[in-house]
């Protein structure tokens, strides 16, 4: 296969000064950082119809194809299926903080061999332009270096959430409300000497308000699976809303394999990733139209989302 190999790497691998971000931020946006890619993918050792394929088969070609899904990745993968769920929960991962996120296409050579691999750029400014994208390099980490890398457009793989979800803009509001969301308590009652009893302060009424608020803000993806709860809802209102929650992974697992098939594209492979045994965003609609309609019970609802 006659494939472009990109020039090596360009971009900064890491910020070693930029405090890591999941540190910085609040507990209710680090769950749903946290949660967003478990159980997007499949066990293999558990769903035994779960199987990823390569159309039309080439053997050389899905040899090539799991290097390039190791992100990073040290651990050896058993064959195409484990490497695309592997991939699937990373990218998740990544695009969890930002709602978006940017991949170097590089190039190594070993004994003559040369083997194109994705690297992370790490979280930080990336400014779009025609023809390239541009690195912001903090200040605290430049040194003599320069303060922007340019990269060609050529070899960035960029990928954001699905529109259904939002932007790359909204999701960072969304993180950042949750971020603020996740106090039990105003600063008025901690800072009083009686948690605010003097001033009315109800703990449990906050606390409902908050987990209302919670919600709305999340009223896109479902609720924040280490969340859940049937306290001050409905079983209904559970079953729906984690329901959701799988329909909006399905969402954002098949945009990155229509993204990534695109990318194939781009480094002239003829074969395409096709994924087998999960259950499909439409699917999901379905089932959780029928639950609203009366038409399926809850178990149902569960089996169609593949929900223990």
């Amino acid at each position: 296969m006659n494939r472009r190999i990109p020039s090596s790497r360009l971009s900064r691998a890491y910020f070693s000064n930029a405090p890591h971000k999941a540190a910085a931020m609040g507990g209710n946006a680090f769950m749903f950082i946290r949660d967003l890619p478990l159980g997007i993918m499949p066990s293999m050792r558990r769903q035994a119809d779960y199987s990823v394929r390569l159309e039309p088969s080439d053997t050389n070609c899905e040899d090539w194809i799991v290097e390039l899904l190791a992100i990073g990745d040290r651990y050896h993968r058993e064959g195409l299926g484990e490497a695309w769920a592997a991939f699937v929960e990373q990218v998740t991962g990544d695009i969890a903080y930002d709602g978006e996120a940017f991949f170097e296409i590089v190039s190594s050579t070993d004994d003559g061999v040369s083997s194109t691999s994705l690297v992370v750029l790490p979280s930080g400014e990336v400014r779009e332009q025609s023809d390239a994208f541009v690195q912001v390099i903090p200040t605290a980490d430049r040194g003599d270096g320069p303060a922007e890398i340019v990269i060609p457009r050529a070899n960035i793989w960029h990928i954001t959430i699905p529109s259904a979800l939002g932007t790359p803009e909204s999701h960072r509001k969304m993180i950042a409300n949750l971020a603020a969301l996740s106090s039990p308590m105003p600063d008025f009652a901690l800072n009083s000497g009686n948690m605010g009893a003097d001033d009315g302060f109800e703990f449990e009424a906050n606390r409902h308000s908050m987990d209302i608020a919670i919600e709305s803000v999340t009223r896109r993806w479902g609720t924040i699976p280490s969340l859940q709860q049937i306290k001050g809802t409905t079983e209904y209102f559970f079953i729906a809303r984690r329901l959701q929650f799988a329909h909006a992974q399905a969402l954002l697992r098949e945009h990155v394999l229509r993204e990534f098939n695109t990318l194939l594209v781009r480094l002239n492979c003829s074969s395409q990733l096709t994924v087998h045994g999960v259950p499909t965003a439409s699917q999901l609609a379905e089932a959780l139209v029928k639950l609203e309609r009366g038409e399926i019970g809850f178990t149902d609802a569960m089996a169609s989302a593949k929900l223990d």
